[in-house]
């Protein structure tokens, strides 16, 4: 016997914790997302006061989230929070019993997405094919 294997029958090696390492993952995620909505919302609330300052509001934020390192993070962190909460979905027992918070929860998390995902190909289709910049 290995010394490897003797500490695995001993318990003393143990795997990923997989809860905790989902939960860290949520968390990064929902960061990362909050951080671009928070920056989309700024930008819109420039957008109240003037449309110039809204416009070079725009041209920072873009610059930013338009570099593919910051947008493979956004897209990844998009991604894994929506399966980390269709993970959520699969693992529950039963809808019922659920409060009223829990089912707003449930509703909001299964319909932000799709108006999300058509703002976005609508946004991205409009700029490839007509070059507006919205």
């Amino acid at each position: 016997m290995t010394v490897a294997e003797g500490a695995r029958a001993t318990g003393k090696i143990r795997g990923p914790n997989w809860s905790e390492i989902v939960v860290q993952a949520r968390l990064y995620s929902g960061l990362v997302l909050f951080a671009y909505v928070l920056t989309h919302t700024i930008n819109h609330i420039m957008g109240l006061w003037s449309v110039e300052l809204m416009l070079s509001a725009q041209a920072i934020m873009n610059g930013f989230w338009a570099h593919p390192g910051p947008s493979v993070v956004l897209y990844g962190a998009f991604a894994v929070h929506i399966l980390i909460a269709m993970r959520a979905i699969v693992y529950r027992d039963s809808f019922r019993g659920m409060n009223w918070a829990e089912r707003t929860q449930l509703a909001l998390g299964l319909i932000i997405p799709l108006v999300l995902i058509t703002h976005i190909v609508g946004t991205r289709y409009a700029f490839e094919l007509f070059g507006v910049r919205a």
